[in-house]
Parts: C-alpha cells; structure tokens; sequence
C-alpha cells in the first residue's frame, strides 16, 4: 500500500479500492513510514498511520477524496499504538492519537484542511493526546498560511496542551518571529503561563 500510495496515481487507488475491501485496506496501518523530515519527531517508540495520514501529509488531495468517497470513516482514524515522543526545548510531549486533520496541518497542506472541513467541520477540534490542536502542530511547523487559514475558521488561539504550552510557547520555542508577530496580531494571549515544567514565550 505504501508504494502505491508513493505512486500518488488516483486512477490507481481507485481501482485498488475497487478489487479489495476498502475498509480492510484503508483501516490497515503501515509502520514502515512517518512524517520524516517533517517536525523535530523522536521515534523512541513504535507508531503506525493509516494511509490517510500518509495522503494528508503528502498533499495528496485526489488520493484523500478517494479513500473518504470509499470509507468515510477514515476522516476518523488516528495513531493509537503508541506514543511518540516529541522533543522541544527538553521539554518531551506524547504525540498519540495524530488525526489526518492535525497532520495536514503540521505539514501545510491547507486544500487538504479545507476538503476535511468540509467533510466534517469539528476536525477543527481534533486534539491529540497531549491536549494539542492543529494550531499547535502549524506554529510548531512555522506554517503562516496554515496559522491563518485555522484561526479565520474559529480555532482557539489560546488552548493549552498538557504541560501548559499554547501555539506561541511552540512559536518562542522554535525561534519563528514570524509566526510570533502573527499571533500577536491575531490577537492572542502572550501572557498565558504553562504548568513550570518548561520554558515560557
């Protein structure tokens, strides 16, 4: 499944889909692959995306229709085997339970987040396990016109993940004064503190 969805041929998938159960397939995982070079990601244990994930961060656009049309379930699907672990400023945050939605946003993919919207509006509220939503995946990845597609759909610039952290901790953490500047002007709050165990913008 991973080679053909590399092969990224519509036509291809379509007719895959047809010759084999689509749900089967499409709810199988594939552990050979993750969003590499993608975030600062450290695969310390074992994690599995469904082809969805791969599509959404690959901007596959075609090839996502196709597998919604054929199982809309897959909108649905996250990372459940285990936890990654991300690191940011020594600070380690769980990363389990990735939807499609949070991974086109940590990529940029904003036609992807819109065909997803459009399928199901509270993808905008998906978190993962660490409490984080798509905009604190997207100033993580410094990915503005993600930033600004997501607020202009109502996401909350202030929600704060596990350890207290909000999109700007991510911003101040990884260096982009652009996005810094962004949120600012998008109104939100610089003075939001986190739980003390790591650093503050």
């Amino acid at each position: 499944m991973l080679k053909l969805l590399r092969r990224n041929n519509a036509a291809e998938l379509q007719q895959y889909l047809f010759l084999h159960n689509p749900t089967a397939v499409l709810s199988s995982p594939i552990p050979d692959w993750e969003p590499n070079p993608g975030l600062r990601w450290i695969k310390n244990r074992s994690n599995e995306y469904f082809p969805i994930h791969i599509s959404c961060w690959e901007n596959q656009l075609e090839l996502i229709k196709i597998m919604t049309e054929a199982d809309p379930n897959v909108l649905k699907q996250r990372t459940s085997k285990e936890v990654v672990v991300r690191k940011v400023k020594n600070c380690e945050f769980a990363i389990d339970h990735v939807s499609p939605f949070l991974l086109a946003s940590a990529a940029g993919n904003v036609s992807v987040l819109e065909f997803l919207y459009e399928m199901d509006a509270q993808s905008l509220h998906m978190k993962d396990l660490a409490n984080q939503t798509a905009l604190h995946y997207a100033c993580d990845a410094n990915e503005n016109s993600t930033i600004e597609w997501l607020i202009q759909k109502g996401i909350n610039l202030d929600d704060q993940n596990e350890n207290g952290w909000t999109a700007v901790h991510f911003a101040c953490a990884r260096g982009h004064d652009s996005t810094i500047k962004l949120l600012k002007e998008k109104g939100c709050d610089i003075n939001v503190k986190d739980k003390g165990t790591c650093c503050q913008c």
